[in-house]
């Protein structure tokens, strides 16, 4: 009564002195503010509310939509729960175009674009706020020629739908279209510009998203934290902080990305820094910490910042679990695993991967049987983990039983044969692959390579992957490089070898160059061995002095032998290794040859020096 009389104080009074209220008292007083004007005083009662019926939502949404407070009434649709939504929408007397583009907007969120469809023809009437909520929806789940269509049926565009059209096209990545639209956009505001500036970098454009970020007639904190991101993902620290220091002003996100940054460069120290200079961190702070302490720290240091956690979730325990694995702990990370409440399909794949590696086929076999649902990484962590321990038939048998066979999966099975030496069963499985990488090309190729009548083969091989599209990396040109050695050529091992930098882009690295050692000195080319040796970038080790000085034995060349273990103390000065070879070498010859040489030994393998790296017999090997 004193509501429909206007006294909506007396009305508060009379409502707060029931005890207890049913859900009739509720509605009432619901309507008593909305009736009279007083929205935020309704949204309070409605909020407050310890359940709501239909005639709760319809109030609250009628009043909303009569004062245009069309935000809030979309808000309370996308809110509701479906069977209220519908049941209430359509027993509205009243459903004016505000109310039908609530309701769409509400589908689209929800992503049933059946019921969509269906709504949108149900409404007696569209505006662009109809035609952009259906547009965006089928954007979102990437169907960018059904919102195309729906864009050019469209009876007149604003910014708003333009700028729905044109993230479209950035977010599924049709650039060239998003490119073109946006040049073609009479209009633009700063969501079109980062719209675009996304597109960019989204395809890891960074000279062009930088340039574009140049040209912005404004930018705002988005746009700044468009290109940090891209930055970060394209793994550009120098850049990155390049823009972070530029920022006017940096927020969590701005943070937690400069942090990833440094993190994905193992730059502990500064990463530590950065995060203790942080203003405030959440979960995604500190889970990124807790990644680079896994990578980078010993167990110990890792455990006690997991334990300093104020909050964990399954990432954090996840990557908790891997360290574990990694240190060999698999009993911590078994009891940790068991432990995760919300267990998602990385935590169960990180623990299968933990079994796997480890040996422990029966424990990956039975977590992988009660795996809840499996993706590829199920399957190939399973492969691999019998593939590596030689049982080939187990794993033949999961590779064809896997329901989706990527290179990944046939690769595993491949480089198991390839490992057992097996030529025909390697073979057959390379031939049966619906494409080969340069993976199984390197595989194919090593295979050979150790072959003694396969070489002409490895070399064939190896010139088939570029007619075939592809590239060879660093692994492959150190397997043609061994095969390369082991047929004793010379020139074509050189050819190869310039072929790297020259044809392919690629440095060569200190495995080539003890390849190409390995290679000049058994075909007895030991002076050029030797030059090598002297002018590559990199400190020759023991597998490349061991090399020379065994082909200096084999071509019988001693001084070359002896100069070379001289050389090679200077670069190894406590270990003797080098002068028992050469003992071996001298074995045999004549002792004046051998004497003259007993001079050059370090006096500390002479006197009997502790802490040098030889055992009791180098020097009495010398002195024959």
């Amino acid at each position: 009564m004193y509501g429909r009389c206007g006294g909506i104080s007396e009305a508060r009074s009379v409502f707060d002195s029931i005890a207890p209220k049913d859900q009739f008292s509720w509605n009432l007083m619901l309507g008593v503010y909305a009736r009279q004007g007083h929205l935020d005083e309704a949204r309070s009662v409605f909020d407050a509310m310890p359940e709501r019926d239909i005639a709760s939502w319809n109030c609250l949404i009628s009043a909303l939509s009569r004062s245009g407070r069309l935000e809030e009434c979309k808000e309370l649709f996308t809110s509701m729960p479906d069977r209220n939504a519908k049941s209430l929408f359509f027993t509205m007397p009243d459903k004016d175009l505000v109310a039908w583009n609530a309701m769409l907007s509400g589908y689209a969120h929800d992503g049933d674009l059946e019921e969509l469809d269906h709504l949108f023809s149900l409404m007696p009437l569209w505006n662009t706020v109809s035609w952009t909520a259906l547009l965006v929806a089928y954007a979102q789940r990437g169907y960018v020629e059904k919102a195309n269509a729906l864009f050019h049926e469209m009876p007149s565009w604003d910014l708003v739908c333009n700028n729905a059209m044109l993230n479209s096209y950035g977010e599924n990545g049709h650039l060239e279209k998003a490119i073109l639209f946006f040049q073609g956009m009479k209009q633009r505001d700063l969501s079109s510009w980062n719209s675009m500036l996304s597109a960019y970098a989204q395809e890891g454009l960074m000279i062009q998203a930088g340039n574009l970020l140049e040209s912005m007639p404004e930018q705002d904190l988005l746009s700044c934290n468009l290109m940090l991101s891209a930055h970060n993902r394209a793994r550009q620290l120098a850049e990155a902080k390049k823009i972070f220091d530029k920022m006017p002003y940096q927020n969590l996100y701005s943070w937690n990305n400069i942090l990833c940054a440094y993190a994905q460069h193992e730059d502990v120290s500064r990463t530590k820094n950065l995060f203790d200079a942080m203003p405030s961190r959440d979960l995604t702070s500190w889970n990124i910490m807790l990644s680079i302490f896994c990578a980078t720290f010993e167990l110990e240091k890792t455990k006690a910042l997991f334990d300093s956690m104020p909050e964990l979730n399954v990432v954090s325990e996840t990557s908790m679990l891997t360290a574990y694995a990694s240190f060999g702990h698999l009993e911590e990370a078994k009891s940790l695993f068991d432990g995760i409440r919300d267990k998602d399909r990385i935590a169960w794949n990180a623990m299968l991967s933990a079994f796997a590696q480890s040996g422990y086929l029966e424990s990956a076999r039975n977590l992988f049987d009660e795996m809840p649902d499996r993706d590829n990484v199920s399957w190939n962590a399973l492969l691999s983990a019998y593939a590596q321990n030689g049982d080939l038939e187990t794993a033949k048998e999961i590779l064809y039983a896997m329901p989706e066979r990527e290179p990944a999966s046939w690769n595993s099975m491949l480089c198991a044969y390839v490992r057992k030496g097996h030529l025909e069963d390697s073979r057959k499985i390379f031939d049966a692959m619906p494409e080969q990488d340069v993976v199984s090309w390197t595989a194919l190729v090593a295979l050979y390579s150790h072959k003694e009548q396969k070489f002409a083969d490895a070399f064939e091989q190896f010139g088939r992957i570029g007619l075939e599209g592809g590239s060879p990396d660093l692994d492959c040109f150190t397997c043609i490089l061994n095969g390369s050695s082991h047929a004793g050529d010379p020139e074509l091992g050189r050819s190869y070898f310039c072929s790297m930098s020259a044809d392919f882009g690629l440095q060569p690295n200190k495995l080539h160059h003890g390849c190409m050692i390995d290679l000049l000195a058994r075909s007895g080319h030991l002076g050029a061995a030797q030059e090598l040796i002297s002018t590559m970038p990199f400190l020759p080790d023991a597998h490349d002095w061991t090399c020379f000085m065994t082909a200096c034995k084999k071509h019988r060349d001693l001084d070359a032998a002896a100069g070379a273990a001289q050389l090679a103390l200077k670069n190894e000065a406590r270990d003797a290794g080098p002068y028992v070879l050469l003992a071996n070498i001298f074995r045999g010859d004549s002792k004046p040859t051998v004497e003259s040489w007993i001079s050059t030994v370090p006096a500390e393998f002479a006197a009997g020096d502790p802490s040098a790296q030889h055992d009791s017999t180098s020097y009495s090997c010398l002195a024959g």
